[in-house]
Parts: structure tokens; sequence; C-alpha cells
């Protein structure tokens, strides 16, 4: 029995010392800890950081606070989705409570976002041998990844086209920098396009314009008539109007540009047509300083006649000196018409003539450019009016049109337009401007004289829409 009794106080006191030890640790303040997911954050990573709470003697509160964070404090116990987007060192606190006090960590400088990394191939290259190029990723990182799998910090090129490389800092962050490896051209582009009507209603008419320019051109401008313009270098246009408009395409490489245009014609009902211009084109220009080049300051030359034999086939210049033939295979004499005693050719001379072969469909023939020089400063003005139909008591379209083919600008030249008294316009406004189609509106038939002031030396076109009425009716 003694025995027995022993082992029972011997249990007992087990049990006294478990219990007071385990109401000894629920008595006491927290202790603050914490550990994060993130500390070093890169530039380029788009991660948030989460915060765990490691602290020990059972807090019931947490209070945190994260300068230069978002949101800049949390009282859950494992915040996440704090989001750092400025540069630096940051703190991070940690305030934990029970019924027994609290405690306060500061981690000092604990999150640091680190600011970019950078790598340099440096600017596209053009070159003529691709195997004599080196890129260079630079040494102030610890690994490299290029995009044909090379691992060096450096890679030797092999062949034209677009090389990539991955690195590495010490920190993990990573970037990446491309470059283009491109031939270089050895000549100006030959511009040149194709078109298609793809899609035509009556609200509009889509139409595909295709680049078919030569010698490497690196960048493209297509105006469309419209006020629209592109530097695609193809490109999906849609128009909304109708009308007749002149399509421009400007290639361009490092040794010079071209151009070429095309024509888009949309016609009320909903027709759409579109074509190219020919394959034997140029300009005429006026070569004020007789160096055979158009520079800068030197108009081209609208209205000029040129001579295409055998055929004969003949091609009128546009408003800025643009030409252009769509000849059929074989040789050609390209030759400017005698304008008027103004100008004289000095480019080419001796012979005054371009001698062109066209060999298959696909040939192009570009630059076969004339210049002129003036013998005498003047105007030579002419006007010209005309409509394709007259319809009674309906609206008919007038182009009046002038055209100053001399070589000095015709400061003050009026153009008078007389129109019979049963002839009513729609609207009083009357407007001009320099290379501008507009609608032009002429008065009342009380008044049947108009005048539009041209003082400007490029030619412009005027329409004017007026509603023809028998004498005797009336509106």
């Amino acid at each position: 029995m003694k025995k027995e009794k022993r082992t029972l106080l011997k249990c007992a006191l087990v049990l006294i010392i478990a219990v007071t030890i385990s109401n000894y640790s629920l008595a006491q303040a927290p202790i603050a800890d914490f550990t994060a997911n993130l500390t070093s954050i890169c530039y380029n990573d788009s991660s948030y950081v989460s915060f765990t709470d490691l602290s020990t003697n059972s807090p019931n509160s947490w209070n945190w606070s994260f300068p230069g964070g978002t949101p800049s404090s949390s009282t859950v116990q494992n915040p996440n989705f704090i989001w750092y987007n400025t540069f630096g060192t940051f703190d991070v606190i940690l305030i934990v409570s029970n019924a027994f006090g609290s405690d306060t960590l500061t981690k000092t400088g604990y999150i640091n976002f680190l600011p970019p990394i950078i790598v340099n191939l440096g600017s596209d290259i053009l070159t003529l041998q691709p195997d004599t190029i080196v890129l260079d990723a630079g040494a102030d990182f610890v690994s490299y990844q290029w995009s044909d799998a090379t691992m060096n910090q450096s890679l030797n090129v092999a062949a034209f086209g677009n090389y990539c490389v991955t690195v590495t800092d010490a920190n993990g962050c990573t970037a990446s920098d491309c470059v283009t490896i491109n031939e270089m051209p050895t000549l100006p582009p030959n511009a040149n396009f194709t078109c298609e009507c793809a899609y035509d209603t009556m609200g509009g008419s889509l139409v595909s314009f295709t680049d078919q320019s030569t010698n490497m051109p690196a960048s493209w401008f297509w105006n469309f008539g419209d006020g629209i313009t592109s530097a695609q270098q193809n490109q999906l246009h849609w128009f909304f109007s109708e009308g007749f408009f002149t399509i421009t395409l400007i290639a361009s490489n490092i040794l010079g540009s071209d151009t070429t245009y095309g024509f888009v014609q949309i016609n009320s009902t909903g027709g759409c047509f579109c074509y190219h211009e020919g394959n034997v084109s140029g300009k005429i220009f006026n070569d004020m300083n007789a160096n055979c080049i158009q520079d800068f300051n030197e108009d081209g030359l609208q209205n000029r006649l040129l001579l295409a034999v055998p055929g004969p086939y003949y091609a009128m210049t546009n408003s800025v000196g643009q030409y252009s033939f769509m000849l059929d295979n074989g040789t050609y004499t390209i030759s400017t018409m005698p304008q008027n005693y103004l100008w004289q050719q000095n480019c080419p001379v001796s012979p005054d003539y371009y001698v062109i072969n066209i060999s298959s469909p696909n040939d192009t023939v570009s630059n076969i450019n004339f210049g002129l020089v003036a013998d005498i400063y003047c105007p030579d003005l002419s006007v010209n009016i005309s409509t394709w139909a007259v319809r009674p008591c309906l609206q008919s379209t007038y182009a009046v049109s002038y055209i100053n083919n001399g070589t000095s600008q015709a400061d003050n030249a009026t153009i008078v337009v007389e129109l019979p008294v049963h002839i009513v316009t729609s609207n009083p406004a009357l407007t001009f401007g320099k290379g501008f189609s507009a609608i032009v509106i002429l008065p009342e038939p009380e008044h049947p004289v108009a005048s539009v002031t041209a003082t400007e030396y490029v030619p412009a076109e005027l329409t004017v829409i007026v509603c023809v009425i028998p004498e005797g009716d009336q509106v």
C-alpha cells in the first residue's frame, strides 16, 4: 500500500508542475518577428511583397507600417500585395500585442527596390558584310543569354537579322536589348506600289495599297489625297466621299528617297477605280542653279509635255512636276516638247533626250528627269472653264482652272468668271488658296461676275457648283 501512495503523489506533482508552466507562458507579452517573400525587388519584377508574422507568445493584434509601400499600413496578421514603386531601401515596422503587453520590431532597410539595369547593344547597323560585326553586352553582369543560345558577353554576328541578349546581374535582376543588322543599300529606293479596291459600298470604298518599292527602302510615307497620311509599309484605307484622289508614296533609305503616284476614283454610285502611274517616270523642274539636280528651293514644273517614241506616247507633268508613261516592251526615246520661248532645257544636253529599255512587264525606269532654266522672267498665264454635262434645274460642276507657265510670279492676277443670269448659285461664299481645290460659289444672278485674285505661283483648280435654270422657269 505504501508503494501505491508514492506513485499517486508523484503523478500529482507532475500535473501541478505542468499546469504551472502552461499558465506561466500565457502570461508573457509577445515578441515581434516576421519575414517576407521578397526583400530585393527588381525594376522589371511585377511581384507584390507578402509578409508573414513569426511573432511568439500568441499576439492577438498586429500593426504593420510599410514606408514607401502601397498600402502603407495593415492590421492583418499576414499582409499580402504590398507594392513598391519608388527606388530605394525601406524599413518595415511590426507592433504586436496581447493582454500582457506589446512589442515593436523595426527592420531597417529591409525592402530594397533596385533601379533598372541597362544593357545597350546600340543602334541598328547597316553593313555590307555582317560577319565583321561583334556585339558586346558589357561586363557588368553575371550571365548572358543571346537569341542564338550563345552565353558569352560578346557575340560574333554571322548573318543579317535581329539579335537579342538578356543579361542578369548579381541581384538576379534582368534586362534585354535587341539590335538589327541590315544590309546596306547601294542605291536610293525606286518607289512603286499596287492598289486594289477591296470593298465597295454606297457608304464608302476600302482600297488596299501594297508597297512594291525596290532598293531596300527603310521608311514609307503615304498621302491618300483626302487629308489622311500613313507611315506604314502597306495600308488599307477607306474613302468616304466621291472624287478623284491623287495617291502619293515616298519611299526612303539612307541614300535618298523616291516618290511615285497613283490615282483613286470614287463615284457617287459606289464605283471604285484604282491604278498606279506608269512604268517610266521622272520629273521636270526649274533648275535655277543649272546643276542638273532638283534642290529644295527648285519647284517642279506643271503641265509640261513629254514625248516617247516610237509610238508616239505623250505624258504631262502634275502639280509638282512628276510624270509617267506606261510603255510596252521595247526601246524608247524620252524627250520634252517645247512649251514656250521662256524656258530652255539644260539637262540633259547633247543629246537632249534619254534612251530607255523596257524588257519585261515588271520593268520600271525612274528618275528620267529634265532640268529647265529661264531665259526671260515674266508670267505666262492661261485660264479655262469646262464642265462635262449641263443638266437643266440640276446642279452641274464647272471646273475653273488657271496656270502660270511663266518664269516669275504673277502678282495680283485676277480670274473673272461671267455667267448668264439664268445660272443660280446655291451659296454666296467664295474661297481660294494655293494648291487648293474647293467649292467656289458664284454670286446671285443680279451680280453675274465673280473674280478670284490669284497671287500664288503654284496653279490651283477651282470647282463651281451651280444650278442651270432655263429662262422663264423658277427655282
